[in-house]
Formats: C-alpha cells, structure tokens, sequence
C-alpha cells in the first residue's frame, strides 16, 4: 500500500506544477489557423477559403485562416438553437474577444439586446452594427471598429455566418496560439426575463397548437397540413431578423425554424461563454 501511494504521488507531482497559463490551454477548443493559400475577402462568403478543419460545439462551428499578417475567423451555425443566437432572434449580445495572456484586451460585439421588439420580430434596418469593445477590469467601453478590423456576415441564408479580418500586429498570441472568447448575453436581467416569457408563451401555443391538429387529423384520417410555429414563433413570439452584414446589418432575411424539417416547441437557448485557442500554421 505505501508503495502504491509512494507511486501515485511521482506520478502527480509533474501535474501539479503546470504553470497555470500553460494548464489554460487545455480547456480550450483548439482552432487550427492554417495557411491562407490566396487572397482572401471578407465578404460573409467563406467559399474562397481554403481547405480548413473546423472546431464545433454547442451547434456553432469555427474555422481560421492565417497568411502571416493577418487571422481571419469565421463562425456559422448548424443547430437551432445556435442559429437562433447568431440571427439575433434571441436577442443575446455576440461577443467575440481577443485575449491577452487571461485578460479580455478587446473584441468585436453585435449588440443585439438593443433592438425594440418590433425592430427584432420584423427585421427592420435597425439591426445593430458590429462595435469594438475594450474590457479594462470591469469597465466595457464601445466605440466604432477601427479600419484595419474587417467584419461581415450573411444572417438570411439557412447557416448564418460571420466573418472576421483581424491583423496578427493587434493580437497577442503566446507560444504561436491566440486566445478568443465567443460570448453571448443578455443587456439586462428585464430582457432575459421578457425574452422567457414570449419563449414560453410561445411554447404554450405550439402545444395547443398541435394538439388541436392531431385532434383534427384523429377525426378526419388526415395529417396536419400546417404549424403556425414553422418559420419563428407565433404570437407575439419573435421571427428571424436582419439580413447580411457589411460593417452592420441589414433588413429582411427568412424566417427561422426547426432544422431537418422537424418542427419542435420553440426554445430558448442558453447564453455560450466558449473559450477557444487559435493556432497559427506557419508558412509551407
């Protein structure tokens, strides 16, 4: 028995002194930046992108391209739920921050908490523009990108898009790895709580909904010709907003449902707090 515990600490003892920054790393979704084989233009459209491998989690997938001076990043959506909080329909704040060493040193941020109800439910053009965020402690101060930050997106199509040009001289990357963290939130507890509410609601009415026409299909022999839930959330529930993004966004876009033709209550998806690593390829 000693001998076993003799044996067990040699082996932990290696573990415990990781240094912290180092044992940080392994916690975080690795994104390989590989080599940008030509120009690229960021335009909402990563079919000019080379072959990458794509990191993916919690219904959001990731991607990265490097060409020496600058990092480009591009994040799409392939589940509902994730689709929901790219488009904006649920009204989460998307942040996506740039780390130095542990510390959030700035990021790019589409505001989506401050749309009015109807300006979310119509997609009007007042869907919020990408805006620079700078984290100093607790302080968060907002301000216009700079003109070396390029930013674009494509929220209307059936996997909603953004991507992201950042030059590497902006960055800290430590050990040839950047640090990034993909954040969502609400602006305010009031919306978290709104935004509940209209997604039970609407939950509630898709319920009834169904109900009454496998009630309906029982007495007739037929099947449910439609669900007023297909397309967004009904009444007084939010549909699929906005539309492509240069710099901002615009108006317009589809309506947003259930992926695979299978139609579910409407759910609210969880705020994501996702901590990744970039790792940047070298020149071939």
């Amino acid at each position: 028995m000693k001998n076993a515990l003799i044996a067990a600490t040699m082996l932990l003892t290696p573990l415990l002194q990781v240094p912290p920054a180092a044992a940080g790393l392994w916690g975080r979704g690795k994104i390989p930046a590989v080599w940008a084989g030509k120009a690229i233009t960021v335009d909402g459209n990563t079919s000019d992108w080379s072959s990458s491998e794509a990191y993916e989690k919690s219904g959001l997938s990731f991607k990265a391209l490097n060409d020496g001076e600058n990092l480009y990043l591009s994040i799409s959506a392939h589940e509902t739920g994730a689709d929901q909080i790219l488009s904006g329909t649920t009204r989460q704040d998307v942040s996506i921050w740039f780390l130095n060493g542990k510390s959030r040193d700035w990021g790019v941020r589409l505001p989506f908490g401050d749309l009015g109800d109807s300006e979310a439910r119509n997609g009007s053009s007042g869907t919020p523009d990408p805006e620079l965020i700078v984290s100093s402690g607790v302080v968060i101060s907002t301000g216009v990108l700079p003109v070396e930050v390029k930013f674009d997106g494509d929220i209307s199509s059936r996997v909603p898009l953004y991507e992201l040009k950042v030059p590497l001289s902006s960055l800290k990357p430590a050990n040839g790895r950047v640090s990034v963290d993909f954040v969502t939130a609400y602006a305010s507890p009031e919306l978290e709580s709104s935004m509940k509410e209209k997604y039970a609601d609407a939950a509630k009415k898709f319920s009834a909904s169904r109900q009454s026409s496998e009630s309906h299909s029982s007495f007739s022999g037929d099947m449910p010709q439609s669900d007023p839930t297909q397309g967004g959330m009904s009444g007084g529930g939010m549909s699929r907003g906005g539309g492509r993004m240069h710099g901002g966004m615009k108006g317009g876009g589809r309506h947003g449902g259930s992926r695979g033709g299978v139609r579910q209550p409407p759910e609210l998806p969880e705020p994501v707090n996702m901590q990744l690593s970039v790792v940047l390829a070298p020149k071939p």
